[in-house]
């Protein structure tokens, strides 16, 4: 599904993106499902001054991204849970001047696909954002890779990127095993600051 109109806002009304609440994750609130089986993307917004409220994107185990912001100026996501999705769960590849609160990513990636990725795709740019509550658990490989290795042709880094409140954790609930590849990564870059983050990768 693609968000392809300037400034459409999908509010999910009276929803709840709670994990733990009355049921389970996946009795609360407004809930977007992915296709068995499907290869592509869940919900893909193309378009400037998007906003995402109160929604939960349901990957259902389907290897395509849960939720990519392919061209994302002034897009708006607030209290959004993303999971179960067999491969990245939030894929920022183009996002300048927005702002991402009490965003949660929940059993996401693969061994070698992170769950969330910020790494921008020619000639899209990742500037000026601001995460406020990313929290990021129960992922089977990284959690976080933010940044290309090399970028010489087009020299498109993320900059000014700023994470409060980041929180990542190991790879299973109740200790579950430690994770054995870094749980974020940071490669060429122009700013990055976080504040108060908290990374927890097990026992080991």
């Amino acid at each position: 599904m693609v968000i392809s109109n300037g400034d459409a806002r999908w509010v999910g009304l009276g929803g709840s993106i709670l994990r733990f609440g009355a049921g389970s994750v996946a009795d609360a609130g407004v809930r977007i499902k992915h296709v068995s089986g499907s290869t592509k993307t869940l919900l893909d917004i193309q378009s400037t001054g998007a906003t995402l409220e109160n929604i939960y994107l349901d990957g259902n185990s389907a290897p395509e991204a849960g939720l990519k912001i392919s061209n994302g100026f002034e897009v708006r996501l607030d209290k959004v849970r993303i999971a179960y999705v067999a491969g990245i769960g939030l894929d920022l590849r183009g996002s300048c001047n927005t702002s991402y609160n009490d965003v949660f990513v929940d059993n996401c990636g693969t061994v070698d696909l992170p769950a969330v990725r910020a790494m921008p795709a020619s000639p899209r740019t990742i500037n000026t954002l601001d995460f406020y509550g990313l929290t990021i658990e129960r992922q089977p490989g990284m959690a976080l890779d933010l940044g290309p290795d090399v970028d010489a042709t087009t020299n498109n880094y993320p900059e000014f990127i700023r994470i409060t409140n980041l929180h990542i954790e190991t790879a299973k609930d109740s200790g579950g095993s430690a994770n054995t590849v870094p749980l974020m990564r940071v490669r060429n870059f122009r700013s990055l600051t976080l504040v108060n983050p908290f990374i927890f990768g097990g026992p080991g």
